[in-house]
């Protein structure tokens, strides 16, 4: 057996909850060195879907039969088909190959018979019950495709997030936030400055409140038009999973003499009957801190004062070991990504020397790829491999060292002898290598958002590039904004919000899980895109009242 085994996943196309989980088996799958193959195409187009699939299985290692009601009846009628239906796997296909690389995984609860006819003699894993799902999960990795364990890293994650008066987000409230989070909404509705919140917090992080407000033609531009009173957010989040919730809340103001932060603080309750401990409490320049692991009202608090009222203290104080839990939440804000990516920006040589991280706009992808071939050699074989599955004449990713010591990316068409350079590549090609270098980071991000990530790419594409959004889901939180009802078939209703403006101007936001109906037609396999664009959403539709409600219908 080969140390990374190489597996395919055998699955009927249920719902779009299931292709989902899936999906998410499937990322998890990868991350931990699996050589994984999986169907993502479009079911109404792809013709050689069946072939596809029976060179998947015999080329593979083992072949993962991802059992449900559905699947069982079909694999045991005999029933072929196109897309979806042809990922079923034949008696006759496991007759050629034998049972041993088979292996069942139970997602039905109602019929008697749990596998296929020909798969009754095979060892399961049932997956079922999906709070056991990461103890299942250890089991079909390690005893039965026999790979070692792999420390998953516990990353922090945003729970939920409140603004008030920031332009046309006079009060915003996102509660219960997913691992992925996706904005829609008509032009003008407020995504892009939903969107600018994680970039303001994180400017005010690393340039300072000033920088941050005239990248925004100051406080006054800023605030909502005829709303008085301070700039607020209030974020909670977790450090890991199954700690504590910590509340940062940052108010900012301006008076004659400039920008100043108003209040800002960061508290946590330790334990679900615990008091809160307001650990950071800073207004105006001056202020107390709690230090230590694990702070307390008994503890000791440290006064502090700034010179320059503008100064946030967590991004001052959590440079000190000493507050290691402010120092978390520093470090948090510091690394998040918000995308700025330009194709025209990649195109261009660089001056020579690896880098570790794409920068936001991606004009040091020479540089990042250049590191990744010293460095991580496995990691940009993988970008490769990806990358020539959407785009499949795509042969080789390469850079060089030009005479005037400058790094030029360069592709190779499998067609031709010589690569091209990356200033003649298509603008799709170059998005979708530079996502692809994003998410394969050695240490990606811990928040990584991305406006409208369907930009130059071809419709069909948007199904793998979801299916690489949830395989960094093991390591990064997603924020996403869209306009594309391609991408949003491959998502579930809980993921995704909706905003429109009000008669006032101000956005509303909305899940559309909570939206009347919505739940009832996920249950019945309808797509969440597709119903968007039928006009099932409560609000959305571009030609009405800025998205507003139709019909007299209310948010």
């Amino acid at each position: 057996m080969a140390k990374n085994p190489k597996v395919f996943i055998s699955y009927s196309h249920d719902s779009p909850e299931h292709k989902q989980w899936v999906s998410e088996l499937a990322a998890r799958l990868r991350r931990d060195i699996v050589d994984l193959t999986l169907y993502q195409g479009n079911p109404d187009l792809d013709e050689d879907s069946t072939q596809f699939m029976e060179s998947g299985v015999r080329d593979s290692d083992w072949v993962l039969v991802v059992c449900t009601d559905k699947y069982v009846r079909k694999a045991n009628d005999g029933e072929g088909g196109v897309g979806y239906d042809s990922m079923i796997v034949t008696s006759k296909l496991v007759e050629d190959l034998g049972t041993n690389k088979f292996i069942p995984i139970i997602r039905q609860t109602l019929a008697e018979n749990k596998t296929p006819e020909f798969l009754k003699e095979r060892a399961y894993v049932d997956f079922t019950d999906d709070t056991q799902f990461d103890a299942k999960f250890e089991e079909l990795l390690h005893n039965r495709l026999l790979l070692p364990p792999l420390q998953i890293p516990l990353i922090p994650s945003i729970e939920s997030l409140h603004v008030k008066n920031y332009r046309a987000l006079r009060d915003i409230k996102l509660k219960h936030l997913k691992p992925l989070s996706v904005f829609l909404g008509p032009n003008g509705s407020g995504k892009s400055t939903l969107f600018d919140i994680f970039v303001f917090l994180a400017e005010c992080f690393t340039d300072g409140l000033r920088r941050a407000l005239d990248k925004r033609e100051g406080f006054k531009e800023l605030r909502t038009r005829g709303c008085d009173g301070p700039i607020e957010f209030e974020l909670k989040y977790r450090e890991k999973p199954k700690t504590p919730i910590i509340t940062y809340h940052l108010s900012i103001n301006e008076d004659a003499e400039g920008p100043f932060v108003e209040t800002e603080w960061l508290q946590w309750r330790r334990g679900s009957r615990g008091k809160p401990v307001r650990f950071l409490n800073f207004c105006q320049g001056r202020g107390t801190i709690i230090g230590g692991e694990t702070p307390d009202d008994a503890d000791k608090r440290i006064n502090e004062q700034f010179d320059d009222p503008s100064v946030l203290a967590v991004s001052t104080l959590g440079q000190l070991a000493r507050h290691p839990r402010v120092s978390a939440f520093r470090r948090f804000i510091t690394d998040w990504y918000l995308s700025d990516l330009s194709t025209e920006a990649t195109r261009q040589a660089t001056n020579d020397g690896p880098q570790k991280r794409l920068s936001t706009t991606g004009d040091n992808l020479p540089n990042v790829i250049q590191y990744l071939q010293e460095r991580y050699p496995e990691r940009l074989e993988k970008i490769i491999s990806s990358l020539s599955n959407q785009v499949p004449r795509l042969e080789k990713v390469d850079t060089e060292l030009m005479m005037s010591g400058r790094r030029l990316l360069k592709i190779k068409d499998a067609p031709f002898d010589q690569p091209i350079s990356a200033k003649y590549a298509s603008d799709g090609t170059l998005k979708l290598l530079s996502y692809l270098t994003l998410f394969h980071d050695p240490k990606p991000p811990q928040l990584i958002g991305i406006e409208e990530p369907e930009n130059y790419l071809h419709p069909r594409l948007l199904t793998g590039l979801v299916g690489e959004f949830l395989e960094v889901l093991m390591f990064s939180q997603l924020i996403i904004t869209t306009h594309s009802p391609r991408l949003v078939n491959e998502l579930r209703a809980e993921e995704v919000w909706v905003l429109y403006r009000d008669e006032e101007g101000f956005a509303v936001c909305k899940r559309a899980s909570e939206m009347l109906g919505i739940k009832e037609f996920m249950e019945n396999e309808a797509k969440l895109g597709e119903l968007w664009m039928e006009g099932y959403f409560e609000f959305g539709y571009p030609l009405t009242n800025a998205g507003g409600p139709k019909g007299g219908r209310h948010a």
